[in-house]
């Protein structure tokens, strides 16, 4: 009896961690999103540089756009888990 009356609340509980969680990281979506656009600007203007350290600085910010890429692409699957649009079981 007592579970019955609990297990609205306990719903309520976890739609607010899921909402919390859905917010958390579509913040982190959003940093990482403007962090890869300025990565991405510093890469083409590099590219107009024709100093000696310019190929260096061009392969260094490849890999950072590469590694935040992938944080993106990683925190995109898991806002996907959390709101439900990918089941995993």
């Amino acid at each position: 009896m007592v579970e019955v009356l609990l297990t609205p609340y306990l719903y309520l509980g976890q739609l607010r961690k899921t909402r919390d969680m859905a917010s958390a990281l579509t913040i982190g979506l959003y940093i990482g999103i403007a962090a890869l656009v300025v990565i991405l600007a510093m890469g083409m203007i590099n590219l107009t540089r024709t100093d000696d350290g310019q190929r260096s600085r061009s392969n260094q910010l490849m890999r950072m756009r590469v590694m935040v890429q992938a944080a993106v692409i990683g925190i995109l699957v898991l806002l996907g888990i959390v709101l439900g649009a990918i089941k995993l079981f």
